[in-house]
């Protein structure tokens, strides 16, 4: 009798681990096919060899994982385990595929970012939405620093770019780096940068790499300077060019929130206010809702880790999920606990744990919603290699 008991339920473990196996097995298959599918209609365009690419690259993860599951690998009856290895064998197989379809697919395709992140545990690729990485004190290491950034899951750069003649080295790095993308520009602080041709050294460059995705870093500073009047005049040639040239901006705002809501509200009634982003936000709530109303971004940078920040802390915890990035603004500002130390790309991750923390959600959402805004904000040539 004890035989026969110890027979039956050994007969319904295997039955039960069967239809498991089976019905994940199935579920993975299913999964495998809307990725499958969401990067072969996007491949479909003739001779775009890049769509081409990531569909073969899809098309050979999702065989892998079919053989895998074809050949038993969850034959036996201990399905926990073998869940494990068949997760293990679907992640190993899938991720380079899925990262790259994160970063070519136009948020707004049917299908693009769940494909990307169907696999809960894939990270969601991180954007370091502003960094400085030309500077000198990158000189010596940059090459330890970029497998830094990967290594983070930092799967695109924004370079900020803050007076012409930085251009052709941001253009170097560029060509050096492919997950690089950059902005042309003057920043407030360096009139002496100014001249009356600039404008026009801006446009050409712009107009003459497509890795140009953005114009500035622009802005007001009274923090440091009290030239207001100068600061302007650079300012609105910069910001008509971005008009002109349909992109977004880049814009540094410090104790200068009210003539910068100011000049953006007048340009906005008579329709000629770029959409941007706010770039290492510090300001109030109050501000921050100016900014918002004109449909810009709010980036947070390594300053919001900072534990007396207690403005930015309510700025994060306020914010649209929609309307946010995260950044570095490397070398400036590293986050806490490397604080006075040279920031890098790398860090960002600590700016999106702590913005995590402050919006009570899981580091993922804020990495795949910064990412998705990021990609929203500068359009499809930060995510096309």
């Amino acid at each position: 009798m004890a035989n026969n008991k110890s027979s039956k339920k050994r007969i319904e473990v295997a039955e039960r681990n069967r239809l498991h196996n089976r019905t994940y097995k199935s579920a993975v298959r299913t999964l495998m096919k809307r990725c499958f599918a969401a990067c072969t209609a996007y491949s479909q365009e003739p001779g775009d060899a890049a769509k081409q690419a990531v569909q073969s690259s899809l098309s050979a993860a999702f065989s892998k994982i079919d053989k895998a599951i074809k050949v038993g690998v969850l034959h036996r009856n201990n399905g926990a385990h073998q869940k494990s290895r068949l997760s293990a064998a679907v992640k190993s197989a899938i991720e380079p595929a899925a990262k790259a379809l994160f970063f070519r697919l136009d948020p707004g395709e049917p299908g693009s970012m769940a494909a990307a992140v169907a696999l809960e545990s894939l990270p969601a690729p991180l954007i370091d939405s502003h960094c400085h990485i030309v500077f000198r004190n990158f000189d010596e290491d940059l090459e330890e620093v970029a497998q830094r950034w990967r290594d983070a899951g930092v799967g695109r750069l924004l370079h900020a770019c803050v007076e012409p003649s930085e251009i052709p080295a941001i253009r170097a790095l560029a060509d050096r780096f492919p997950e690089l993308r950059y902005s042309v520009g003057v920043h407030p602080l360096d009139p002496e940068h100014w001249a009356s041709n600039t404008q026009q050294v801006l446009r050409e460059a712009a107009q003459a790499d497509p890795r140009v995705v953005a114009i500035g870093e622009l802005g007001l500073d009274l923090f440091r300077d009290n030239n207001l009047e100068q600061q302007l005049a650079m300012l609105r040639p910069q910001l008509d060019l971005a008009v002109e040239l349909d992109l977004p901006v880049i814009i540094h705002c410090r104790d200068a929130a009210e003539p910068m809501l100011g000049e953006l509200r007048e340009r906005a009634e008579r329709g000629a206010c770029p959409k941007g982003v706010m770039h290492c936000w510090s300001g109030t709530p109050e501000e921050m809702q100016g900014f918002l109303e004109l449909g810009l971004y709010i980036s947070f940078s390594g300053n919001v880790t900072f534990p007396k920040a207690t403005d930015t802390h309510a700025c994060a915890q306020a914010v649209p999920a929609d309307r946010y990035l995260v950044e570095t603004d490397c070398p400036f500002l590293a986050p806490v606990p490397r604080r006075g130390k040279r920031n890098e790309p790398s860090y960002v991750m600590a700016v999106a744990e702590r913005v995590a923390v402050l919006r009570q959600e899981p580091l993922q959402t804020v990495a795949l919603q910064s990412t998705r805004n990021a990609c929203a904000l500068f359009g499809p040539a930060l995510h096309n290699v």
